[in-house]
């Protein structure tokens, strides 16, 4: 029988959800499936959100969301990475 996926949610230390990870097993010790990873600045705001949709966030090569880059003004969109 196949065990189920977990998911796992971290909180800053302002109290804002930053970090999404989906695992590939129940005990969430297995491989990472797919992660969300955002920024907020210090009124609680995003500012940045970056999906990993093979493993896990990596802020130097994984593309930024198009969301903060609509909001910065850039039409259209770009993606950095």
């Amino acid at each position: 029988m196949a065990a189920s996926a977990a998911s796992k949610t971290a909180y800053d230390t302002q109290g804002n959800a930053y970090l999404f990870t989906n695992y590939d097993d129940a005990a969430s010790s297995g491989s990472i499936v797919n992660q969300v990873q955002r920024t907020f600045n210090g009124l609680g705001q995003l500012t940045a959100e970056y999906q990993a949709n093979g493993g896990a966030v990596n802020t130097s090569t994984t593309a930024e969301s198009a969301v903060r880059l609509q909001r910065d003004g850039q039409f259209p969109p770009t993606t950095r990475g």
